[in-house]
């Protein structure tokens, strides 16, 4: 699909949607249904979702809620991905959506779909912390690991304005069993080091690193990242107390091979 036809249906959804009829909105959408990729429900790429998923779903966050909640209910991926997107647009700006709504999404068997909801949470998410700490509070302690995950993409949003706060939300998250919140758990902690919290993820790590059993996939994985070569010291201490525990293991090796593609040369004695 060349730049040309997405902006020509990208331009029609907007047309359809200012005319405010469900029928030329759903003539829009059927044009997005098929495509090729989207109608064979076939995996979606970063490219597609940044180029026609998200502006998609922006356009459409100016339906009616109840234009929009079909869109969770649609069998090809795409078309769910773009609901999740307007939605989660409306219920942080305020309009009448129940959260309630936005577990389908989070609960979603395809990850596109969920990472569409998560990424726009976190995307517009820092003007409204309020709206999502509301939401994230609940879906980090949620039973499904999906809901979790999706809520760890989303979370780094409220590095600005929870502060140092927004440690104590993750924290009981250490022992999740889940190896898909473990991975989003990871991206979590390094964006949130990234955005001004380095020495509050450090304290954390180093807290977990100290259990008698502690998680070493996340806490080597977490500190692996460009951000943690900055911290060299508080970095060697807690993967020496890590080894302290485990032995040299391949995932402490791994975060001291990539510690030291980042600038940072960190010896631990085998």
């Amino acid at each position: 699909m060349n730049k040309s036809q997405i902006r020509e249906l990208l331009g029609d959804l907007k047309a359809a949607v200012r005319l405010g009829h469900p029928e030329a909105v759903e003539i829009a959408l059927d044009d997005l249904r098929s495509l090729p990729v989207v109608a064979a429900n076939d995996r979606l790429s970063e490219g597609f979702f940044d180029q026609v998923i998200r502006p998609a779903g922006v356009t459409l966050a100016r339906l009616p809620t109840n234009q929009l909640l079909p869109l969770l209910e649609d069998p090809l991926a795409a078309l769910r991905a773009v609901g999740a997107v307007a939605l989660a647009h409306d219920y942080l700006t305020g309009k009448d959506v129940d959260r309630r709504a936005l577990l389908a999404p989070a609960k979603d068997p395809r990850p596109e779909v969920r990472t569409a909801l998560g990424g726009t949470l976190r995307e517009v998410g820092e003007a409204y912390p309020e709206h999502l700490l509301h939401l994230l509070d609940g879906w980090l302690r949620d039973s499904s690991p999906k809901v979790r995950s999706t809520a760890l993409t989303a979370l780094p949003a409220l590095t600005q304005s929870r502060g140092e706060g927004i440690i104590a939300l993750i924290e009981p998250l250490n022992d999740d069993e889940s190896s898909e919140v473990r991975a989003a758990l990871v991206d979590a902690l390094q964006a949130i080091a990234q955005g001004d919290l380095a020495e509050s993820v450090l304290g954390l790590l180093a807290d977990w690193g100290a259990e008698s059993r502690p998680n070493v996939w996340v806490i080597t994985r977490a500190l692996s990242g460009s951000w943690a070569a900055s911290h060299p010291k508080a970095v060697e201490a807690i993967l020496r107390t890590l080894h302290s525990k485990v032995r040299k293991t391949k995932e402490i090796t791994n975060a001291l091979r990539a510690l030291e593609r980042h600038g940072a040369n960190i010896e631990i004695d085998s």
